[in-house]
């Protein structure tokens, strides 16, 4: 449902040349009226239910395919942890009202966004007239990883208020991982890689932080 109304807001929205685009101010306040439902969400390290929880994977398949138009960014945030939707470093986390996906049409010409869920699947595709004489791939490399820690809480059966059961999970692990990031450029007749920008980015390991096995004791 919210990736749905996400795309919805920004279905046809359409950037003259040397317009913006902020995810934020298109998308306004994620609100059960807005028809938002609560969904897992990032909030200080833990995975908690906030409405509008989710919708980071429409900002980031949007800012996946501004990186292959090669468009100006202006304003973009990884995630505290690793996606599971999409390569690391090329994702996009939002939050209202602060952090944001921006950035420029810096084309000679109109683009239009097209984002639409269908059948358990979402689309995005950014139309546009290509003045270029390359195109994008984008690859990344590890550099290194930081492997979560196991930490057990223990629970007593006669004062458990919560109800934790015997080998819940409370907090989903995740792997660190410091990685980088390539926007390359390749000229379309030779297929030669004319450019390369690299971006550095940290996701954190999540368990050390925090108790996330329960245990009886």
């Amino acid at each position: 449902t919210n990736l749905a109304v996400a795309c919805a807001a920004i279905h046809n929205v359409v950037l003259l040349p040397g317009e913006e685009f902020s995810y934020n101010a298109t998308q306004g306040e994620r609100t059960a009226a807005a028809g938002y439902k609560p969904a897992g969400t990032y909030v200080n390290g833990l995975t908690v239910d906030t409405i509008g929880g989710g919708i980071c994977q429409v900002s980031s398949t949007l800012y996946y395919c501004t990186l292959l138009a090669d468009l100006k960014i202006i304003e973009r945030w990884p995630h505290g942890f690793i996606s599971s939707y999409t390569d690391p470093g090329m994702d996009a986390s939002v939050s209202w009202p602060n952090a944001d996906l921006h950035f420029a049409n810096n084309t000679g010409y109109p683009i239009k966004i097209e984002a639409y869920r269908k059948n358990g699947k979402m689309t995005m595709r950014i139309y546009g007239t290509d003045e270029k004489d390359y195109y994008v791939k984008m690859t990344y490399k590890v550099l290194d990883k930081t492997e979560y820690e196991v930490v057990y809480k223990e629970i007593d059966p006669n004062n458990n208020p919560e109800k934790y059961e015997d080998g819940e999970v409370l907090v989903t692990p995740y792997t660190g991982y410091h990685v980088k990031t390539f926007k390359n450029r390749y000229n379309k007749e030779t297929n030669k890689d004319i450019v390369k920008l690299v971006f550095a980015e940290n996701y954190r390991a999540r368990g050390s932080e925090a108790s996330y096995i329960a245990r009886q004791i």
